[in-house]
């Protein structure tokens, strides 16, 4: 069991190409052929080495066990940008966050470009609050960006008193978002708090949050669930109603020395985390943690679960430089596959 660190993919395509002598898929020699059939894949998003502007797609097919680089570069001819942080599946488009880049890459279900929102300082999360208009938080800008998602330009900013805004979410005309700031740069230790906005006037207030959070997710009851750890380093998990804004611990009877993500499967009603590398239940009505599978990774950098069936899937980062690992794992626990992938894996786009 390894220690985890914080930190999402859509799949109607079969792109052909060329496999090398372990099974991988080699960039596409001769451009790229879609075949839009079958539901056995999910794509991984890849943040890539800072710096080096080697972001990219990958295509895991589930059925074939195969995996296919550069997606993105393929259908584009260009390169995806440098340091992928987060996406967002808005309808029939994807907004895929490029954090080092400073913008929004704008495509179809098919990876086709759109177009590109740019003049960000150094985006995360990016959210939809209605039909034109989009949050966008930031690293150390102290704003939240507003964005135009139709014209894919910069509106105007949200003054906020943190320095550091991530996940967002929107519930009942307000936007939710994790914000924190340094406040003591030597031992690296953060205020965190949750920064509400009213969405029709845009008035800003916060929510105090007791420990530092790593992760959040929202179920279906208007519950935002946050993780993380207290001053002592141990493991946390508390929800925010956002109805009342009320804020209460869930868990924190925890076997474990680490709780890293949070993901909620609402199609069971079940909570997951990941507790020192492996995959637990988080059960609030009985203050417990229940062991789902046991998993030997290097290091897990990210962790989603699939709505429709129930899958879960864990990407390991391994040494943050070359390349990582995927694995799905089936309601049970159990192992279903796992494969290479590229340069440090971050997100999953399941069906």
């Amino acid at each position: 069991m390894k220690k985890t660190l914080l930190a999402l993919l859509i799949s109607f395509s079969l792109f052909s190409c060329d496999k090398d002598e372990d099974g991988r898929t080699l960039p596409f020699p001769e451009g790229c052929t879609v075949n839009t059939t079958g539901l056995d894949k999910v794509f991984i998003a890849h943040e890539g080495n800072f710096g080096s502007a080697n972001a990219e797609l990958g295509l895991w097919d589930l059925a074939a066990n195969s995996f296919t680089e550069d997606i993105y570069d393929c259908k584009n001819d260009e390169v995806f940008g440098d340091t992928f942080q987060s996406f967002y599946v808005a309808g029939e488009r994807i907004f895929w966050v490029i954090n080092n880049s400073g913008k929004i890459v704008v495509t179809d279900q098919s990876f086709n470009k759109l177009g590109e929102i740019n003049g960000l300082t150094s985006p995360r999360y990016f959210v939809p609050i209605d039909e034109n208009y989009a949050y966008v938080t930031d690293l150390f800008s102290g704003v939240i960006t507003v964005v135009n998602h139709q014209t894919y330009t910069v509106s105007h900013t949200i003054p906020v008193v943190v320095e550091w805004t991530e996940k967002a979410f929107v519930f009942e005309g307000s936007a939710y978002l994790i914000g924190s700031t340094l406040i003591d740069n030597v031992n690296y230790i953060y205020d965190y708090s949750v920064v509400k906005v009213n969405l029709l006037n845009e008035t800003v207030s916060y929510i105090d949050v007791p420990f530092s959070v790593s992760d959040a997710d929202t179920d279906e009851l208007g519950n935002l669930w946050l993780v993380g750890s207290d001053s002592d380093f141990s493991p946390l998990a508390y929800t925010l109603d956002m109805s009342s804004d009320e804020l209460n611990m869930a868990v924190n009877n925890f076997a474990g020395s680490s709780l890293a993500f949070v993901r909620v499967n609402n199609s069971n009603e079940n909570v997951y985390g990941i507790v020192d590398g492996d995959i637990y239940e988080l059960d609030r009505a009985t203050n417990s943690t229940s062991l789902v599978s046991d998993l030997d990774l290097t290091y897990v950098y990210g962790f989603d679960v699939n709505q429709n069936n129930n899958d879960m899937y864990v990407l390991d980062a391994s040494d943050f430089s070359g390349n990582g690992t995927a694995v799905r794992i089936n309601e049970v626990g159990e192992i279903s596959s796992q494969i290479e992938v590229g340069i440090i894996p971050k997100a999953v786009l399941v069906p």
